[in-house]
């Protein structure tokens, strides 16, 4: 009878799932080379085909036009125009038309990232500078020797930059004006947003976190993983020594082992974590007392990958894609991707996008975004 129960609770979880939708569109773009890997406009997104930039449609994902450039990097928008790295240079067009528009040589390769200000940040061997829409100069500002730098676009016009100086560090920058906003040393990944803190993990094993409204950092050491923790509102889920373990960052982050069966798969978002076990992917909430609820029944492998207030996206190893609210733990959208690796979740407007690989090609893929 046990047997029985368990293949009518396997039977009676299947049929609840939505059956697997067609994406409304996919589109094949170069592989993802940095984390800024497309640029999104109401009603548009900026990607790479063969290395050259494209506008695609967001409702068809049909090429509104193409560039005839050949791109260095990833593309930053910013206003009407988006800003291209080029070999020893950059190149500015017109979003709209896809034209250029100006033209900056430099000594190397650029790289560049957009804001929500008609700002591109240009950054180069120990010099970052901010450039207008039409490609000209508004600020510059020195940053120092710079090893193995690289950077991203946070919020609005926040921008981030890691590798700064004799440390391994990041600096935030305010990208209208290039104003320093805050810098913390010895971090190497960021793992949480919070607003006002932004949480990196430690060289050395732990996290740190930065105010951005005192310019002040907090470490909080431990035997973190590299890789292995992810921070909402200063409460950090982390892989200490093989274990899970959930860390309260506002009061000294004393970690506290989960008893929770099962691997780690993201989270926490609203509260929860996802956990994958051999028969399916179950939602735990880290309330005291809160017993994990299983969403989902399948034999693949699953991997997280984003979330949008919350909603949250995980993907299939065999092509099928989750979209679960926090609000219900259900799953409330199924698409098949037929993707078997999946690199970045974005969306805009009415429409989300993954952008993974189908056989050795890269796609980006388009479905309904759950809410709107």
């Amino acid at each position: 009878m046990k047997t029985l129960g368990a293949v009518l609770a396997f039977v009676a979880l299947t049929a609840m799932l939505p059956a697997p939708r067609a994406p409304l569109w996919s589109a094949a773009v170069d592989s993802r080379t940095a984390d800024q890997w497309i640029a999104e406009a109401p009603g548009t997104i900026y990607a790479l085909r063969d290395g050259r930039p494209v506008a695609l449609d967001a409702a068809t994902g049909l090429a509104r036009w193409t560039s005839s450039l050949q791109a260095a990097g990833a593309p930053a928008l910013a206003g009407r125009a988006l800003a291209v790295p080029v070999t020893h240079g950059a190149v500015w067009i017109d979003a709209r038309t896809g034209r250029p528009i100006a033209r900056r040589s430099f000594l190397e390769t650029p790289l560049l990232v957009g804001s929500a200000s008609d700002i591109v940040a240009v950054f180069r061997s120990g010099t970052v500078e901010g450039f207008s829409g039409e490609g000209r100069l508004r600020w510059r500002r020195s940053l120092g020797p710079i090893y193995e730098s690289d950077a991203e676009r946070l919020g609005a016009d926040g921008v981030l930059i890691f590798g700064i100086g004799r440390h391994t560090g990041a600096l935030v920058l305010d990208a209208s004006n290039g104003h320093a906003v805050g810098y913390a040393t010895d971090v190497n990944e960021l793992v949480g947003d919070d607003g006002r803190y932004l949480w990196f993990t430690v060289v050395a094993g732990g996290i740190k976190g930065l105010d951005l409204q005192t310019a002040r950092s907090v470490a909080v050491h431990g035997a973190v993983i590299a890789g292995a923790v992810s921070v909402e509102h200063a409460i950090a889920i982390a892989v200490i020594n093989g274990r899970l373990d959930e860390i309260d960052l506002n009061d000294g982050g004393a970690p506290k082992h989960l008893a929770i069966d099962g691997r780690w798969v993201g989270g926490p978002l609203d509260g929860k974590i996802f956990v994958e076990r051999s028969d399916g992917l179950y939602v735990q909430a880290l309330a005291p007392a809160s017993r994990p609820v299983k969403i989902a029944s399948y034999a693949s492998h699953v991997r997280y990958i984003g979330d949008d207030r919350s909603v949250a996206y995980v993907g299939l190893r065999d092509g099928t894609l989750f979209a679960v609210d926090l609000r219900s733990d259900a799953i409330v959208e199924s698409v098949a991707t037929g993707c078997s690796f999946y690199e970045g979740f974005s969306a805009t407007g009415k429409t989300a996008f993954v952008h993974c690989d189908r056989g050795n090609v890269s796609h980006l893929v388009a479905f309904p975004r759950v809410g709107f």
